[in-house]
């Protein structure tokens, strides 16, 4: 829950009436997070009363628009172990599996997280090694695209042991190919490619090998 004095100032009722259409998946007003910066720097809060209200926020208000925010505070006021300690919260979060919340998580990885050079490297690594559950790897793997492909590669290869998933191993390799800051690796992409013929020969690989010709990977 938020600081009485924040709460004050943005208005309870507005608060609580975004937080349960965004949990009830309806059209929320979140306009006040944009005050929220500000707001807490007029009302003098300190460094850990700051990122703990953020922090409370990805729970309780799960859109982008908190995001946003969470990733400028993340990348310009916090220490490498508070960093840290923050991957081990989304790796958690992401196997707790509330959609709403990790419908959030996975926008914000893939856009700022995962798109940022200076913060892909450490935020992949830790949320990789952080996460316990195959719904977690599927939620990890779908927002891959921009990830140095060295980093993701373990992950790909861990696909080859689920058939049942193979999709998400396909999606996620068409994405390399696709993202805006996409990353692939030619030689590693067609190695899965024929591992996933040889293993699955009546599973569908079209689409993948059509971006693969784009590429010029094939």
């Amino acid at each position: 829950m938020l600081n009485d004095l924040l709460l004050q100032a943005i208005g309870k009722n507005l608060y609580e009436a975004a937080k349960r259409s965004i949990h009830e998946r309806k059209i929320a007003n979140t306009d006040f997070i944009h005050d929220i910066d500000y707001l807490m720097v007029g009302l003098n809060f300190q460094h850990d009363e700051i990122w703990r209200t953020w922090q409370s926020l990805i729970t309780e208000i799960p859109c982008y628009a908190t995001w946003m925010y969470v990733h400028l505070y993340y990348k310009n006021h916090l220490q490498n172990h508070e960093k840290k300690d923050f991957h081990s919260k989304i790796a958690s979060l992401i196997d707790n599996n509330d959609s709403v919340i990790v419908e959030a998580i996975k926008y914000a990885l893939w856009v700022d997280f995962f798109e940022d050079a200076d913060t892909v490297v450490n935020a992949w690594i830790d949320i990789n090694k952080g996460i316990s559950f195959l719904h977690s790897k599927v939620t990890l793997i779908s927002v891959s695209g921009p990830v140095p492909y060295v980093l993701k590669k373990e992950l790909y290869e861990s696909f080859l042991l689920l058939p049942a998933e193979f999709r998400h191993l396909e999606n996620a390799l068409y994405a390399c190919c696709t993202d805006v800051y996409g990353q692939i690796d030619c030689e590693h992409a067609l190695f899965l490619l024929t591992e996933i013929r040889r293993i699955k020969p009546e599973f569908s690989t079209k689409s993948l090998e059509d971006i693969l010709k784009l590429r010029n990977c094939v």
